[in-house]
């Protein structure tokens, strides 16, 4: 897990993460991990998702703020 954290730290990587569908994939892996705050990976696939959604959110948001500004 530490191996795929790593590479989370690169913008690229993350994008290539998104847009992909590769969250998915570990939504579906790692399920049991995140319903279950004690287990040893929960803390590490949380702070993917973490990522991969600060990741994510910043640019749908400027695109949001492009158009309206476009728009008024």
């Amino acid at each position: 897990m530490l191996t795929l954290k790593n590479l989370l730290k690169n913008d690229r990587n993350l994008q290539i993460i998104a847009t992909y569908g590769f969250s998915q994939h570990i939504l579906y892996i790692c399920e049991v991990a995140l319903e279950n705050e004690t287990h040893h990976l929960h803390t590490s696939v949380e702070y993917i998702f973490e990522r991969l959604a600060a990741f994510i959110l910043p640019v749908r948001t400027l695109r949001y703020e492009k158009e309206f500004f476009v728009c008024v």
